[in-house]
């Protein structure tokens, strides 16, 4: 018998299982435990909740810089208004132009209301636009863009200027000087302020009509007809001037006074001195693309042109001065 003591089985079964750990390989990353993989993807969330806070602090600090500027702006009395500039104006008065924007005076630069300033300046009549722009740090610049008149009006109540749409817009006053359009020389004293000469020029007998129904005599009702019938004829008379005038500024027919004679033919002085008789008041627009290619090829001679008289839409003669 040997002198060594016999193994136990548990010994045996101890060292068996030793054996085995040491033949096994080592288990890649991949086949970690899970809670291995866990604390090894922490560092990962953690720098991900530092970016975070980072983004997080940035905006803060944006903000806070934003504010503390806009305050400075919004609030600093340097960019309170104290000056304006105007550019713009002809027959606006300057007077009321100039209150409005006074009246913005002390507001801050950066948030007075442009929108409501530009709303005070289109009730003006003579204002068709306006531009606002801010001039820092403390002035406004005001460009005020007016309508354009296609003629005037000279009628026993005043001179009148005219739009293109027919919009009696200003009556001038006697210190103003009318600029490059055709004077229309009426009698019509229905023209007033703020009235549309095409749509507006309503005969006053058919506007005051008796509305009684009361019973008249013959002769009442004739006085009544010839009444009318004279209205009529003046509104069409002042509406075939207004389009004469229109025509020739539109066209650029360098004309400067328009008036009717004996009730039914038109003469026309050109800005030259040209003395045109136009004739009755028919074929308006045939006679003025005549006058306007008499213009053109006369042009160079219209220091020796007298008179042009415009006998239809085909024919015109042309009288010369004598030298």
């Amino acid at each position: 018998m040997s002198n060594q003591d016999p193994k136990t089985p548990w010994e045996e079964d101890r060292k068996n299982n030793e054996r085995r750990r040491k033949r096994r390989p080592i288990a890649q990353s991949s086949e970690l435990p899970d809670f291995v993989q866990t604390e090894r993807k922490k560092p990962k969330v953690i720098k991900k909740n530092k970016l975070s806070l980072m983004i997080l602090v940035c905006a803060f600090l944006t903000i806070v810089i934003v504010t503390c500027v806009l305050t400075f702006l919004w609030t600093n009395k340097i960019f309170n208004i104290k000056d304006h500039d105007i550019t713009g104006i002809t027959y606006s008065a300057p007077g009321s132009v100039d209150k409005i924007a006074k009246s913005y005076h002390g507001n801050n630069i950066f948030r007075f209301n442009k929108k409501k300033m530009r709303k005070e300046y289109l009730i003006i009549r003579e204002i068709d636009d306006v531009q606002i722009k801010r001039k820092l740090p403390n002035k406004i610049i005001i460009k005020i863009i007016e309508k354009k008149p296609v003629c005037c009006f000279k009628t026993p109540s005043g001179k009148y200027l005219i739009t293109n749409s027919g919009l009696i817009y200003h009556k001038m006053t006697p210190k103003e000087k009318l600029i490059a359009i055709p004077t229309v020389v009426s009698n019509n004293n229905k023209i007033v302020l703020g009235m549309n000469i095409k749509k507006d020029l309503i005969p006053l007998s058919e506007k005051n009509k008796d509305k009684t129904h009361k019973r008249k005599t013959g002769a009442e009702l004739k006085k009544e007809e010839d009444i009318l019938k004279r209205e009529k004829t003046e509104i069409f008379q002042t509406l075939y001037l207004y389009e004469l005038a229109r025509i020739c500024y539109n066209n650029k027919i360098g004309i400067s006074s328009i008036q009717l004679k004996n009730n039914c033919e038109v003469i026309l002085i050109s800005n030259n001195n040209i003395i045109i008789k136009f004739g009755a008041t028919a074929d308006l627009l045939d006679k003025s693309y005549l006058l306007k290619e008499i213009f053109l090829q006369k042009k160079g001679e219209f220091k020796k042109i007298k008179e042009i008289t415009i006998l239809n839409f085909e024919k015109a003669t042309i009288k010369y001065k004598q030298s």
